[in-house]
């Protein structure tokens, strides 16, 4: 069993990559063929500048559309360099308007957020 570690630079992408594929050298494995894996998939996440409110006590976003996107993700933090994991299934998104998501809970304390497009 072994472990691999894939590193990113932090540079932005916009394309789908679907032809990524990872080869361990057959020096490493002691034998006389490497292993090559089968194509990765990398999603690119598109970022999308978005609008809050706050109805009844819960945040609404309006997040700018994307030409094509398929779906959007939402992400929170609570403050604005922290770290900001995925909170979209704490929310939904309207039902014939898929860039409108609202938090099914009152927000407690201040958030910071931020929101993806998926092609």
């Amino acid at each position: 069993r072994a472990t691999i570690i894939l590193g990113f630079n932090g540079m932005d992408f916009d394309s789908n990559i679907s032809t990524m594929t990872v080869t361990i050298n057959n020096i490493e494995l002691a034998t006389t063929s490497n292993i090559t894996s089968n194509n990765l998939n990398i999603t690119a996440f598109y970022e999308t500048p978005l609008s809050i409110d706050v109805v009844n006590g819960r945040v609404l976003l309006n997040v700018t559309a994307v030409p094509g996107a398929i779906s959007y993700k939402i992400f929170a933090s609570n403050g604005p360099s922290g770290t900001y994991p995925e909170v979209t299934n704490t929310g939904i998104f309207t039902p014939g308007t898929p860039n409108r998501w609202t938090e099914t809970a009152a927000t407690q304390g201040r958030k910071f957020f931020k929101a993806v497009a998926i092609r």
